[in-house]
């Protein structure tokens, strides 16, 4: 009986030990994330914000000086942190902080289409010239290739709107720009296509031609029936007297690619109404006829395309850093992109929402971690991303290149945190995207707008397959869960006036510090 009382007041002696070290190890770990959370300040982030995106770097274009100074500056931040080096585990041609990214840059110098028609046994032929009768944005090799013509509606290939059924390899695809039901929210094609943006919807139509066997893409926009926008007019006028659009940034004159990418794209050729009228006098009554069951092509006419390029080898730069976890073997990825459109014609296109925002918050993120002075359980690594603007080519590098993507657990997208529609009509609104089977991804950013009282109007938008608009792609195609924090479209969107006097610092704020405290419960569970 003495020896169970003596074990028993051990048990107990032992038990309440446990529970005062549990308490203190608790107590610990709260005032490291309550110090953490302090550092994320509205005036720090507004500080940087002003700088990265100020003239000073150029618009931070991939492979410009001013792109080399921000991937400078950010390393920067993540060396005063103390933050390490992530160049381990075989990840090669690092340099500190800077992991290279090797790209081929192409530009199209000369392009030309010839329509060769028979009639009545007889040859006409009739040629197009690049910047007058079209327009290709950008190539990434010289081409010649002669093909019949297959006229495909709105070019979709998937039930109920097989357009190109009938087609054959080796044919040139004539399609209408948009999608069927563009106007009608209640139609089929808008709730199949409505929800997309316009670069997901233009990669759906593009591999779906390619998976039909098109050699090239002629598209057709009745809305833009002249799509070529004229350089002369503007030869003999000063910067600021030039018409601005969304394709003035001088980024949209080259294709980009990583150097060891397949190279498998067809052009795609924005033509005018002469070009469609030579072609399909009758295109309106194909388009507008009930949906085709054979194939449309053009048996007396054939297509000649010519392009010339440029091409040479361009290198960019992704910033990462590490706090290495108690587990390396667990990873979470936290990540934005720091690139933007550059300087052309006297503007300069500073992004500060897309994406210094994004950027900033990185940068905020891994200050926090740093100065909360807790281990983590999980190993973080912080990015800076290059190139995202061209294709996503930086996060898509460091995936491909990663030795082992399935120690990868978690992802963390930050791309345009900053503004709304209206800056003079400031909101707490912001959009938060993620893999719909991560359930408890909408729980940590719930739990933490409600506990640390940030006022956020959190829109959630779960989504099967999250591999459009931003860097999460690369992550979401290995399988990996991701989330993306973005704060919607506005007018300045890819335009040289989105600057950081425009930014919500107090939205911004918000967003950032319900980061942190997901992306800490995250790397300590």
């Amino acid at each position: 009986m003495f020896y169970h009382s003596i074990k028993s007041k051990f048990q107990s002696t032992f038990l309440t030990l446990f529970a005062i070290l549990g308490a203190i190890s608790a107590q610990t770990k709260n005032d490291a994330f309550e110090k953490g959370l302090k550092t994320i300040s509205e005036q720090s982030l507004k500080a940087q914000t002003e700088f990265l995106s100020s003239d000073w770097f150029s618009g931070r274009e991939t492979a410009t000086a001013g792109a080399f100074m921000a991937a400078d500056y950010i390393a920067s931040q993540f060396k005063q942190f103390g933050l390490g080096n992530y160049h381990s585990n075989n990840l090669n041609g690092f340099s500190g902080y800077l992991q290279p990214v090797k790209l081929i840059a192409s530009e199209v110098v000369s392009s030309q289409i010839t329509i060769t028609k028979t009639e009545n046994n007889n040859l006409a032929k009739e040629t197009f010239n690049h910047l007058a009768d079209f327009y290709l944005s950008a190539y990434s090799k010289d081409i010649e290739l002669e093909g019949e013509v297959f006229f495909g509606h709105f070019g979709l290939n998937q039930m109920p709107f097989d357009y190109l059924k009938g087609a054959t390899k080796g044919q040139i695809l004539l399609r209408i720009a948009g999608f069927p039901g563009m106007m009608d929210t209640t139609s089929a094609g808008f709730k199949e296509f409505g929800k997309m943006s316009e670069m997901q919807r233009q990669a759906t139509k593009n591999r779906q031609a390619r998976e039909a066997g098109f050699i090239a893409i002629l598209e057709y926009d009745p809305a833009n029936p002249s799509p070529v926008n004229m350089s002369h007019p503007n030869a003999y006028r000063t910067p600021a007297e030039k018409p601005l659009h969304k394709r003035s940034s001088g980024i949209y004159k080259k294709q980009v690619r990583l150097i060891n990418e397949n190279n498998d794209q067809i052009p795609v050729i924005a033509i005018s109404e002469d070009i469609i009228n030579a072609l399909y006098p009758n295109w309106k009554d194909l388009l507008n006829a009930p949906r085709p069951t054979k194939a449309i092509a053009h048996k007396n006419a054939r297509v000649n395309i010519k392009i010339n390029t440029e091409r040479k080898l361009i290198e960019c730069q992704n910033v990462l850093a590490v706090i290495e976890g108690e587990n390396k073997n667990e990873i979470i990825v936290a990540g934005a992109h720091y690139d933007h459109l550059g300087e052309y014609d006297g503007y300069i296109w500073n992004g500060a929402d897309d994406n210094a925002s994004g950027t900033v918050g990185i940068i905020a993120l891994a200050r926090a971690f740093a100065e909360s002075g807790i281990k983590p359980k999980k190993t973080i690594v912080f990015a800076a991303w290059t190139a995202e603007e061209r294709g996503l080519h930086g996060s898509t590098h460091f995936v491909k290149t990663h030795p082992n993507p399935a120690l990868i657990k978690y992802y963390l997208n930050y791309d345009m945190i900053g503004r709304e529609a209206d800056p003079e009509n400031p909101n707490m609104n912001v959009s938060f995207i993620y893999t719909k089977w991560w359930q408890a991804a909408p729980e940590l950013i719930q739990t933490a707008n409600e506990q640390l009282n940030l006022g956020l109007n959190v829109r959630y938008f779960p989504s099967e397959n999250p591999t459009g608009g931003s860097d999460q792609a690369p992550f979401a195609q290995k399988n990996i869960p991701i989330m993306w924090f973005y704060t919607g479209n506005h007018s300045d969107y890819h335009g040289p006036f989105d600057h950081a006097d425009k930014i919500n610092y107090k939205k911004m704020t918000s967003i950032v510090r319900a980061s942190f405290s997901a992306l800490w419960k995250l790397a300590n569970e």
